[in-house]
């Protein structure tokens, strides 16, 4: 007869896997996708601490500050609100960046 693999401690030590997959499918700006990886990562590891909408959110909105960067232009001025989130220049701030 054969071991079964996915016990529930081998579950719980691949989550973090899970959560990672997760940030890069926010980040390429697969929402819907991220937020079922993180719940899925949920039931593996119920000690997680995070919301998962909240989470592809702020990842969403990191990818979209990494193709601003990418993208090229003399000058570009990007902001992070405290949420992560972009933000116009007369929003308030706490991190500013100017690429010149």
């Amino acid at each position: 007869m054969l071991k079964v693999c996915q016990n529930k401690l081998n579950l719980t030590v691949a989550a973090p896997f899970l959560i990672r997959e997760g940030e890069q499918e926010a980040q390429a700006g697969n929402i819907e996708n991220a937020i079922t990886t993180f719940q899925t990562a949920f039931k593996w590891n119920p000690t997680l601490k995070f919301d998962p909408k909240i989470r592809a959110i702020e990842f969403a909105n990191i990818g979209k500050a990494k193709l601003a960067v990418n993208e090229p232009q003399s000058s570009l001025v990007f902001c992070l609100t405290s949420e992560n989130r972009v933000a116009p220049i007369n929003s308030s701030l706490i991190l500013c960046v100017s690429l010149r």
